[in-house]
């Protein structure tokens, strides 16, 4: 999921100081300023494996470093049952095909929205799943700006097992492994992807 500011978004001159030009960032030194916060639920369920769909929920805060006007766009033929749940100071919002478009942000502005996410791929070969997720981004013109990802993934534990994120852990990049959900958080510039590789749990009772 991207975040496109449109052009009559308000951005000063000491917002161009030290533009981003897309490389992943990773800070562990936040601006004073609170920056947009996504928070993300995605939820693997045991019709996941079979057709890769994954059920999403996830609310946007922090929104007015965003403008007036905001662009939320997914990856076309990779979302349905795209759903406004919540807004909170938007003047207007409304689905349009794989994009969710916003006029009138003020201060203090939330977001929430639920949607199916073909995400998930299954390696029939080595019988293993890959959730990918992304791309995280917040483009204002020409710039990428800060912003957090906060995301619980929730999985059949009985049938699947964790076994590597990327990016791994590190500094500014907090992730909490526990068997059927993952943690993971982090504040970035530039575009974010993040990958979850799980192998089945046990034999393969071919499904």
């Amino acid at each position: 999921m991207s975040l496109v500011l449109s052009v009559n978004a308000q951005a000063g001159p000491e917002d161009f100081n030290s533009i981003n030009g897309g490389e992943l960032h990773i800070l562990t030194t936040l601006p004073d300023k609170a920056i947009p916060l996504h928070n993300k639920t995605l939820r693997l369920s045991v019709d996941s494996l079979n057709t890769l769909w994954v059920h999403n929920s996830q609310c946007l805060a922090n929104m007015d470093w965003w403008g007036d006007a905001v662009q939320i766009v997914f990856g076309k033929g990779k979302v349905r049952a795209l759903n406004i749940t919540h807004s909170v100071n938007i003047g207007k919002s409304w689905v349009e095909e794989n994009t969710v478009q916003l006029e009138g942000i003020a201060e203090k502005a939330v977001l929430c929205l639920t949607s199916e996410n073909l995400i998930l791929h299954h390696d029939k070969a080595a019988d293993s799943y890959t959730l990918t997720v992304g791309p995280f981004l917040f483009r204002l013109f020409d710039g990428f700006f800060p912003m957090t990802v906060a995301m619980r993934i929730d999985y059949p534990k009985d049938l699947l097992v964790l076994e590597d994120i990327s990016p791994a852990a590190a500094p500014g990049i907090d992730i909490i492994d526990e068997p059927g959900q993952i943690h993971f958080r982090t504040s970035f510039e530039g575009v974010l992807w993040v990958k979850f590789h799980f192998r089945r749990a046990g034999p393969s009772i071919g499904w």
